[in-house]
């Protein structure tokens, strides 16, 4: 199945009828290739395969896969069926469970310029840049979550081992001693036992007034809030394990955090730029910044 370039003739072309002009179905035919005489192709820059399923002629394209590289706008759809006639066409059909009282259909996700007077060699170029860029953004988010979630709790450990550090040392600077009126210091009287506790709370009483924490019990809290956060981290670098290793093994595929790799069509402020509802690649259609990371990082 191939794009070509000039128009679908309405009638069988003979080869003279529409010589040098925009319709014609000879962009698609025989000796092409000189190599393969007998493979009906399509001939270079005129003229793009979308579909090639019988590899002995050319490189296979299969359904699904994105074609680049246009610098024209495509005319017409050219089928080309490897078979020997039409009753061979029929049966693979059948043997292949398909209803010869069903359309034959042909389905192509297709870009379009939306200016007055496109240029299709830039336009082409464009949806190119933008795929190359939207791909690497794409694989720089993966594990994405996971990261930015590593980076936040080992945040928050080191919080709480400076909080339960600097609890510890309130505690050991609390007085010890008095001094009198003469300069004489005295060691201090132990601190009395703790009172019984407050009897129970009637169910509808009013809220009781907060109560001051004490070194101690903040010092509890720091602790289990630490344990939890570093069973985090052992958890998630067992997650990330293949991507933080000095040798990575060949595919596999490891992202970046969220400041590390922003999205190319949002600003700094959280703006979208220009381009961001079509991922535009044009100058000025993704974020300024964005564009200078991806030039050093040779995303373009």
């Amino acid at each position: 199945m191939h794009l070509t370039e000039k128009g679908c003739p309405e009638m069988r072309d003979d080869g003279l009828s529409n010589f040098e002009t925009n319709v014609s179905r000879s962009q698609v035919n025989w000796e092409v290739n000189e190599e393969k005489p007998d493979c009906a192709l399509v001939q270079p820059e005129k003229g793009h395969t979308m579909l090639q399923l019988e590899g002995t002629c050319a490189k296979e394209v299969v359904a699904g896969e994105m074609i680049e590289g246009f610098t024209f706008e495509p005319r017409c759809l050219v089928l080309v069926m490897a078979l020997d006639n039409e009753r061979a066409m029929f049966d693979s059909m059948l043997a292949a469970g398909r209803l010869l009282t069903d359309e034959f259909e042909v389905q192509v996700n297709y870009t379009i310029a939306t200016g007055s007077d496109p240029d299709v060699k830039l336009a082409s170029t464009n949806c190119h840049n933008s795929h190359v860029l939207l791909r690497n953004y794409e694989l720089d988010t993966t594990g994405q979550e996971d990261y930015d979630e590593l980076r936040n709790v080992r945040e928050d450990v080191k919080m709480y081992k400076d909080l339960i550090a600097f609890t510890k040392h309130l505690m050991n600077s609390q007085a010890m001693v008095t001094t009198d009126k003469d300069g004489f210091a005295t060691l201090l009287s132990p601190k009395p036992s703790p009172p019984p506790p407050p009897p129970p709370v009637p169910e509808l009483a009013p809220p009781a007034p907060p109560e001051l924490v004490k070194p101690r019990v903040l010092i509890k809290r720091y602790e289990d809030a630490l344990f939890e956060g570093q069973s985090r981290v052992l958890a998630l670098l067992h997650k990330l394990d293949d991507c933080l290793v000095v040798d990575r093994a060949e595919g596999t595929v490891c992202g970046f955090t969220t400041n590390e790799a922003p999205d190319p069509w949002i600003a700094r402020n959280n703006v979208k730029c220009r381009g961001y509802a079509t991922r535009s690649a044009r100058e000025e259609d993704y974020c300024g910044y964005c564009k200078i990371f991806a030039i050093q990082t040779d995303t373009l």
